[in-house]
């Protein structure tokens, strides 16, 4: 699964100045059980998260799975260090966060039962926003990819 890029661009750049954190989120609809049939066919499932930013801001992410009723039953996170840009606003280099992680059988079971999952992230720029580089935050964008890969046991 590859959500869209989250361009975090906004039509007023002074907009900028009104938060303290930009939180992004986007909403997964899925169902594993939808795909294997009984939950002891599923041995293990292993999550793997990438996240690019170009701001010159932390960013934290995760991915959150809830179940059917909405509560929160798992999740994951992420922290991820800001890029190095120079005086001219220009990206010199782009933070490259990558997660993976294995859950164990008492975990994917939980997984297993969950409706759905929220990538989010939250921009931290209330301590790095300033007057020198106010207008080079529309150029900078923050992508995220979010992969599973699930261990399946079961005869023919």
């Amino acid at each position: 699964i590859q959500p869209p890029d989250a361009n975090l661009w906004l039509p007023d750049t002074l907009s900028w100045l009104k938060y303290e954190n930009r939180d992004l989120a986007i909403s997964v609809n899925y169902s594993i059980s939808d795909l294997i049939d009984e939950p002891e066919y599923l041995k293990s499932l292993e999550i793997h998260l990438e996240i690019w930013n170009q701001f010159p801001a932390s960013v934290l992410s995760g991915v959150d799975f809830y179940n059917a009723a909405g509560e929160k039953i798992d999740s994951i996170n992420l922290d991820c260090l800001q890029s190095e840009v120079n005086d001219s606003g220009d990206v010199i280099k782009e933070f490259h966060g990558d997660f993976r992680e294995k859950f164990d059988p008492e975990r994917t079971a939980k997984i297993y039962h969950s409706e759905y999952f929220i990538v989010n992230g939250r921009l931290e720029i209330a301590s790095v926003i300033d007057s020198s580089n106010l207008y080079y935050f529309n150029r900078y964008s923050v992508k995220a990819r979010l992969s599973f890969k699930a261990e399946l046991d079961f005869d023919f």
